[in-house]
């Protein structure tokens, strides 16, 4: 179901703010272009204490007038509200689900929306992503066919990591996860993923191989994702730590082989993809649907369109 355009979408930061009004009003004239009437208050722009935050997505929340909910960036602090919200977990239970749209930091609010109340929640670009062309053309189209044609979204550039992979199977399960560091922040908190029976999907941005090595590795040793079907990683290449060019590249090449050493210990099926990340592309990825994902030869995974 597309998203519904009579209804107004909720521009938000959730954690850190854009630079100033000025580029929030250029993300509402985009949303105008794709006839979406986008609304935001000073959260946007102005940095507040996590009450005030929670107060104002709180308002977006419960408001009927509101069917969308879109992060316009990441950054830091999406979690700290969720204790604020827990607060009114009944309202919550009882009033019409919004779409969340949004990746990165806003990672928390997508897992603890779908898990909790089984609310439409969209790992996707946020907003300043599209509108100051940060993810290549085809990522903004298929955002759009998605969110507002319901065209299902197809990754086909699936790389396999380990045996397993190269097998010819077909998964259906919903997605979570998101990016690897908040993943792993999420353990013991109100939010904690739940991988049983799912698709993980694990993208990072900026960080050394050895982190995510060392990540990937304590969440394997916990059973994080002993019961999950499978683990498709995004992109790990953005903003590649290094001082220069030469750099850079080692770091790519030590953050790969990281993945595929990881990947070659499980007996699950591990995937590789460039379209979902902080990288130049950012496809949406539905938590509230049932994906289906055909490993092997022409291995591909489908996203179906919004059901809610």
């Amino acid at each position: 179901m597309a998203l519904n355009t009579e209804k107004d979408v909720a521009l938000v930061c959730t954690g850190t703010t854009l630079a100033d009004e000025q580029q929030v009003k250029a993300i509402q004239r985009m949303c105008q272009s794709y006839g979406l009437q986008g609304v935001y208050q000073h959260d946007t722009y102005q940095g507040l204490p996590a009450t005030q935050r929670a107060e104002i997505l709180l308002g977006y929340l419960l408001n009927d007038n509101i069917g969308t909910i879109w992060s316009l960036r990441g950054g830091e602090g999406s979690a700290d509200l969720l204790p604020y919200l827990q607060a009114y977990d009944s309202a919550l239970k009882q009033t019409t689900p919004k779409v969340l749209i949004g990746f990165s930091d806003f990672t928390p609010l997508l897992v603890y929306f779908a898990d909790r109340y089984q609310w439409p929640c969209v790992h996707g670009p946020g907003l300043l992503q599209i509108v100051e062309n940060k993810i290549d053309p085809a990522s903004i189209e298929r955002s759009f066919d998605y969110l507002l044609r319901d065209k299902a979204i197809v990754i086909d550039d699936l790389a396999p990591l380990n045996t397993a992979a190269k097998d010819n199977t077909t998964i259906k399960a919903t997605i979570t996860g998101g990016n690897l560091s908040l993943v792993h922040l999420s353990l013991k908190d109100s939010w904690e993923i739940q991988t049983a029976g799912k698709i993980v999907l694990i993208e990072e941005v900026a960080e050394r191989p050895h982190k995510v090595s060392r990540t990937l590795k304590h969440l394997q040793r916990i059973g994080f994702f002993t019961d999950a079907k499978t683990i498709i990683f995004g992109d790990v290449f953005a903003n590649t730590w290094g001082a220069d060019a030469a750099e850079q590249a080692k770091t790519r090449e030590a953050l790969q082989r990281a993945l595929v050493q990881f990947a070659q210990g499980l007996a699950m099926p591990v995937l590789q993809t460039a379209r979902v990340g902080h990288g130049t592309q950012n496809c949406p990825i539905s938590f509230s649907t049932q994906a289906t994902l055909q490993t092997g030869v022409g291995g591909h995974l489908t996203v179906p369109a919004l059901a809610f």
